[in-house]
């Protein structure tokens, strides 16, 4: 990731209070199951051009902490990793461009709001730095095939909706949209995720 990023999240992480004990604060993991679409935002010579997009089943696993700092205000960190199998093309009638993803990843920072007396219902936002891993080709009618592997950061923001049915077994849906740029100039990718997990609160 970006070395920026990295500085901000570090920053952000610092100011956390991780002395909280309130119920539904600590450490969680999800295992998550899913689809994530991505597409291509063309830009200089590629924009304008054609251009095909596949969603893909997806899995994953994320890993958290959370504590509740005012009232039912909670706020955290996560990472998560997922694996992917959705693919973008593009062409121009001679030469076709092919993103193939492999993984995803990302470390966010969470902030939202429990729900109800019992606080077992919480709905928050996620903000932070996304990462993709993948596989670009460029086959030709003139200059051959080639593949390379790509990877890219960007921005990623989204919301999770979770419901907790004991003080340590939960369920969620999160969806997150993530920019990235890769390797390939002018291209550029936008991903849709969403995904639906089992929570265990430690």
């Amino acid at each position: 990731m970006n070395s920026k990023y990295l500085v901000i999240i570090t920053l952000l992480l610092a100011a956390l209070p991780f002395s909280a004990s309130a119920q539904g604060s600590g450490l969680y993991a999800v295992a998550e199951i899913g689809t994530i679409r991505n597409s291509m935002d063309l830009r200089g010579d590629l924009a304008g051009l054609a251009n095909e997009n596949n969603a893909a089943a997806a899995f994953g696993v994320a890993l958290g902490y959370r504590a509740f700092v005012v009232n039912n205000f909670v706020v955290g960190i996560e990472g998560n990793i997922s694996s992917s199998s959705a693919n973008s093309s593009v062409t121009d009638g001679f030469d076709t461009i092919t993103f193939d993803e492999n993984m995803v990843a990302g470390v966010y920072l969470t902030g939202g709001f429990a729900l109800g007396d019992d606080r077992r219902a919480l709905l928050y936002g996620l903000l932070g730095v996304g990462s993709v891993n993948a596989d670009t080709s460029v086959a030709g009618v003139f200059t051959g095939s080639e593949s390379i592997d790509d990877s890219g950061n960007g921005i990623s923001f989204g919301a999770a909706l979770e419901y907790g049915f004991t003080d340590s077994l939960g369920i969620r849906v999160k969806a997150l949209h993530t920019r990235y740029k890769g390797d390939v100039d002018e291209l550029k990718i936008r991903d849709t995720s969403i995904m639906g997990g089992l929570v265990y609160s430690f």
